[in-house]
């Protein structure tokens, strides 16, 4: 992709470091349909070990941390992309 982007945007949202990334690419969804065998669907291990690490951490309020991932294909069926949120519970 000639013209692809990422974008990082990190900041603070009342008890929470807020990082997100977005990017133009092919996005999941597509991603993970394709027929090339290179690309086709795999579990990530990685993910899993860093969605059970997000559970665990909490801050004083009780609110835990999180991660969301979003095809931005599903949002609106003229773009592609993926954007990442990450949510990390800040003690205060």
């Amino acid at each position: 992709m000639a013209n692809g982007f990422i974008k990082l945007t990190v900041c603070r949202d009342n008890n929470f470091l807020v990082a997100v990334v977005e990017d133009n690419g092919i996005g999941i969804y597509t991603h993970m349909h394709t027929p090339d065998p290179q690309h086709r669907k795999k579990e990530s291990t990685a993910l899993k070990v860093l969605e059970e690490r997000l559970k665990l951490i909490k801050n004083n309020k009780g609110e835990g941390s999180s991660l969301k991932i979003t095809d931005k294909r599903m949002e609106n069926n003229t773009l592609t992309g993926t954007i990442i949120e990450l949510r990390i519970s800040m003690l205060t």
